[in-house]
């Protein structure tokens, strides 16, 4: 998925308000991107189907200022994901 439609896709999953900018959007998006790719290191999440909802949920963490609680609130699932990795399961 291209990164326009991403954004797009974000402003209507979350209704973002219009206000937000493009670039603030993009800006969590890759900051979300980036950090699951060190948990992961052999995905590129934002191309990844499987991997898609955490970069969303962890850029709206980032866009509400509460990206540090990401990782807690979502530490099973994250581990599942990268242990299904690890297993080949995906």
């Amino acid at each position: 998925m291209d990164l326009t439609s991403f954004i797009s896709e974000m402003r209507e999953d979350f209704q973002l308000p219009p206000y937000l900018s493009d670039d603030s959007i993009k800006r969590a998006i890759t900051h979300a991107n980036s950090r699951l790719k060190q948990l992961r290191p052999n995905i590129e999440p934002i191309e990844d189907d499987s991997s898609t909802y955490f970069v969303k949920m962890y850029s709206y963490y980032i866009i509400c200022k509460k990206g540090d609680e990401f990782e807690k609130d979502y530490q099973n699932d994250l581990l599942s994901w990268q242990l299904s990795a690890e297993g080949g399961t995906e």
